[in-house]
């Protein structure tokens, strides 16, 4: 009976073993199931920050790259406002200085414009006086002539003022006014300017051709007949 029980002892033991064995086994592979899940949400975890970093990656050069954007846009606004500005105010600065420029002109034709008809009063004046005026026309034809041509550079205009003081009967035509009336008014820039295209010019060496021609057929008709 000793041995049996023994052997029964024995079996018992090798069954116990067995069984711990095998839960042994059991919990090493849960372990290693585990591990591989672990390590599978590991990795997914870390796909899944990476991915995140690269959307926000993204987001950052997307959020960067329109305020560059929005900041180039903004200074070529301002460049263009500013050149603007600055051809607003060289427009403004130009025509300023053509209205000043013109204001001036102005100004002087009206200058020129009083002087000339206070040129033609004192010539005026001396005309009144009958004894008096003959010889304030003598002293004041070259001073009007010399003060006109002063005024417009016409040597015609003051001949025609010198000679129309000195000539009696004559002191009462303005010249001066005259002068500046074709000056300064489109109608006497237009008189002005035809004056010369209705005289034609010469032809060159027409009129000295001639001359000569005439001066050689004169000689050559004195030779034949002193022949």
């Amino acid at each position: 009976m000793v041995p049996s029980t023994l052997s029964v002892g024995r079996g018992n033991r090798r069954s116990y073993r067995n069984v711990l064995s095998e839960a042994e086994s059991d919990e090493q592979a849960r372990i290693r199931e585990l591990e591989t899940q672990n390590a599978e949400l590991r990795e997914a975890r870390i796909r899944e920050l990476e991915r995140q970093n690269e959307v926000f990656r993204q987001r950052e050069e997307k959020t960067m790259a329109a305020k560059v954007a929005a900041e180039q846009a903004a200074a070529e606004r301002a460049a263009a406002e500013r050149a603007m500005m600055e051809q607003a105010a060289a427009e403004k600065a130009e025509a300023d200085r053509v209205a000043t420029e013109r204001a001036v002109a102005e100004q002087e034709k009206l200058n020129k414009l009083g002087l000339s008809i206070l040129i033609d009063l004192i010539g005026v004046a001396t005309y009144l006086v009958p004894v008096v005026g003959e010889a304030g026309d003598l002293g004041w034809a070259p001073i009007s002539a010399y003060l006109i041509f002063q005024l417009y550079g016409n040597g015609i205009i003051s001949g025609l003022a010198f000679a129309e003081e000195l000539l009696p009967g004559l002191d009462i035509i303005p010249t001066a006014t005259i002068a500046w009336f074709l000056e300064n008014t489109e109608f006497g820039q237009n008189l002005t300017g035809a004056a010369p295209a209705q005289s034609s010019p010469t032809p060159r060496g027409s009129t000295v051709d001639e001359g000569k021609g005439s001066m050689k057929r004169a000689e050559g008709s004195t030779i034949e007949s002193d022949n």
